[in-house]
């Protein structure tokens, strides 16, 4: 089993209608219907939220296959590859405008742009390897250039060799750093420094797995490339506090996607993975995205350089000997 969700990357701008967020007594205001923003004064020199949107956000999401770049409420994210596309869908029905990743398969991104819009958001292409240091650039100045700013990085891209360290030759492991963890450090480092360009503060969503911290013998690189992820949003979180830039790690234990697709067509393994955990099953995919959907909403803002884990309790399973 694998946690997180590697899958086509998209950027997701997840504000919309959701309730009044917690600071919203007293300095704040939240503007649903207007979509207009909602702002707020400082008291003394305690820092507030601030700059989000209720619309015209715009979020990048980066991924393995295909990026999606898209303003959920007109709010601007980046995310990389997110683990399936119901984040980047559900984000397009609260008027997100999206920016799609491909490297491959262009025929596919065509087909989820008109998915997202048909579900009421904006959406175009770009073709881009977020292994690739400058493709991230100018995946994140294409969603400026497009929706004028950048506000949510969403770094979701992820693959897996399942070798032992015995096994995994140099060509396998800088194949998984590539796309699970330089990808990730190079996208905060460019979406941190558009952020302090504009102004505003920002938002950087990190999808890691349990397999951050929990070992996974035989897929050893996956494993060393998310403890990775672990640290660089918590060390990352830190730095850029100060800018009003928050970093926060997302891990899913194992999940319904494509990465998973081997265990799910191995009955006796799906027992057994059932059996290890508490709720009795995989999650599926929009369990998933709910949850970074919240993060993004800006109901979490005063959470930083931690993990929040979506794992069915299975880290905290036991034997009961």
């Amino acid at each position: 089993m694998a946690g997180g969700v590697g899958q086509p990357s998209a950027v997701a701008n997840v504000l919309g209608t959701s309730p009044n967020p917690p600071w919203s007594r007293g300095h704040w205001q939240w503007v649903r219907t207007t979509a207009k923003v909602y702002t707020g004064k400082r008291s003394g020199n305690k820092r507030k939220p601030k700059g989000y949107k209720v619309s015209h956000r715009t979020n990048v999401v980066t991924a393995s296959g295909f990026l999606c770049i898209y303003e959920v409420t007109r709010r601007s994210s980046l995310c990389s590859r997110v683990g399936h596309r119901l984040l980047v869908i559900a984000a397009a029905a609260q008027g997100a405008n999206v920016v799609v990743d491909y490297v491959a398969h262009p025929e596919e991104t065509t087909a989820l742009i008109a998915k997202l819009e048909a579900a009421g958001g904006h959406a175009v292409g770009v073709q881009a390897d977020v292994s690739q240091a400058a493709d991230l650039h100018r995946m994140i100045q294409t969603a400026v250039d497009t929706y004028g700013r950048l506000d949510v990085l969403i770094n979701n891209a992820g693959i897996e060799n399942r070798t032992s360290l015995l096994d995994t030759t140099e060509a396998d492991f800088d194949k998984v750093m590539a796309v699970n963890l330089k990808s990730a450090f190079f996208g905060t480092q460019a979406a941190a420094k558009q952020f302090i360009s504009q102004g505003g503060g920002g938002l950087i969503l990190n999808i890691s797995s349990v397999h951050e911290d929990w070992p996974m013998p035989g897929n050893i690189a996956y494993c060393v490339s998310k403890g990775g992820i672990r640290m660089l949003t918590r060390t990352a979180g830190v730095e850029l506090g100060p800018h009003d830039i928050r970093v926060v790690n997302i891990a899913p234990g194992a999940v319904s996607t494509p990465i998973n697709a081997a265990t799910e067509a191995d009955p006796a393994k799906m027992k057994a993975l059932d059996a290890a955990i508490p709720l009795g099953r995989m999650a599926q995919a929009a369990e998933i995205a709910e949850v970074v959907v919240f993060l993004a909403s800006g109901k979490a803002g005063y959470m930083t350089a931690n993990t929040v884990v979506i794992d069915g309790g299975i880290m905290q399973g036991s034997v009961g000997l």
